[in-house]
C-alpha cells in the first residue's frame, strides 16, 4: 500500500532555515562577487494554504533549472533561474560590465558562472547538513541541469522555495523535502518531543482490530430464511478483485489478496 505524507511546516519551522540561508548567501556572495549586501532570501511555503504564482507554468517558461542529488539519485536541492543570470553573473565576478555579451560564446566563462551556481547549491547543502544530526554534507553528490523543476512544490509535498534576488534578476532554491526536515528537526522544543516520544510509545502498544470483507451480496427475506449449510452465495465481487480491508464502522483502509503464510491463511495487502 503506498503511503503518501501530506507534509506542513509551521511559521517558527521555516524561521530556522533563515539565518542558515543568509550566511550561506553571503558567503558565496563575498567569494564570487565581491563585497556588497547579500540579499535577503524570503521564505515561500508550500504548507497547503499557501500558492505562489510564480510557479505557474507560464512563469517557469523559458526559465533553467540545476539540482544537487544524492549518491543515492535523491534530490536535495535545485534552483532556477532565468538565462541573463549567467552573463549578469559573469560580468559581476570579472569585474566587467562589458564582458557579458561575449560570455556565450566564451566556454570558459560558462564553466565559471555554473561552477558559481555549483557552489551555490553545495553551500545551502552544507548548511543543512550542518543542522543535521550527522553535521556532514552527503558524499558523491552529483548536478544536472533540468527543464523543468525536479523537486515538486504541490501543496503539501513539504518543499520549501526560497525567493532570493541576484544582480537584480529573480531566483528561486528549491528545498526538498528530507533536507528541510533534517534541518528543521532540532527547533522542537522539548518538552514536545517528549510529549510526542511518549504518545508513540502508548500507540505502540494499542491493538487495533480490523476485518476482512470478502464481498457482499443481496438477498430476500424468503432466501435468507431458506439459507441451509452447503448452499453457495453468489458475491457481487470478481474472483480476481481484491478484498477490502476496514475498521469497524470505517472506509476501507485498501484492499487485500488472501493467501497462505506458514500454513494460516494470510492476506497481502494492495492499493
Amino acid at each position: 500500500m503506498a503511503v503518501r505524507l501530506f507534509t506542513l511546516w509551521g511559521r517558527s519551522e521555516i524561521e530556522q532555515l533563515r539565518q542558515p540561508l543568509q550566511e550561506g548567501l553571503t558567503g558565496w556572495r563575498a567569494k564570487w562577487l565581491g563585497a556588497g549586501k547579500s540579499p535577503e532570501p524570503a521564505i515561500i511555503l508550500r504548507n497547503g494554504y499557501e500558492f505562489e504564482a510564480a510557479d505557474a507554468p507560464r512563469a517557469l517558461f523559458q526559465q533553467q533549472f540545476l539540482g544537487c542529488r544524492d549518491s543515492g539519485g535523491k534530490h536535495l536541492c535545485a534552483i532556477r533561474f532565468a538565462p541573463r543570470l549567467l552573463p549578469a553573473l559573469y560580468a559581476s565576478a570579472v569585474r566587467d560590465p562589458a564582458a557579458a555579451p561575449a560570455m556565450a560564446a566564451d566556454p570558459l566563462a560558462m564553466q565559471l558562472t555554473c561552477r558559481m551556481l555549483r557552489d551555490l547549491l553545495e553551500r545551502i547543502i552544507a548548511a543543512a547538513a550542518a543542522a543535521a544530526a550527522s553535521g556532514a554534507p552527503p558524499h558523491g553528490a552529483s548536478f544536472t541541469e533540468y527543464d523543468a523543476p525536479p523537486i515538486s512544490s504541490a501543496r503539501g509535498e513539504g518543499a520549501v522555495v526560497v525567493a532570493l534576488t541576484i544582480e537584480q534578476i529573480d531566483a528561486a532554491l528549491y528545498l526538498a523535502p528530507d533536507m528541510v526536515r533534517s534541518w528543521v528537526k532540532r527547533g522542537v522544543p522539548r518538552g514536545a518531543a517528549q510529549a510526542l516520544s511518549t504518545r508513540r510509545a502508548a500507540l505502540a502498544d494499542t491493538g487495533v482490530s480490523f476485518m476482512i470483507e470478502a464481498g457482499s451480496a443481496v438477498l430476500s427475506l424468503s432466501d435468507l430464511a431458506g439459507l441451509a449449510p452447503g448452499q453457495v452465495v453468489r458475491l457481487e465481487t470478481g474472483l480476481g478483485q481484491p478484498m477490502k480491508v476496514r475498521g469497524a464502522g470505517s472506509p476501507a483502509w485498501c484492499g487485500a489478496y488472501l493467501g497462505l503464510r506458514d500454513g494460516t491463511k494470510a492476506v497481502q495487502l494492495c492499493e
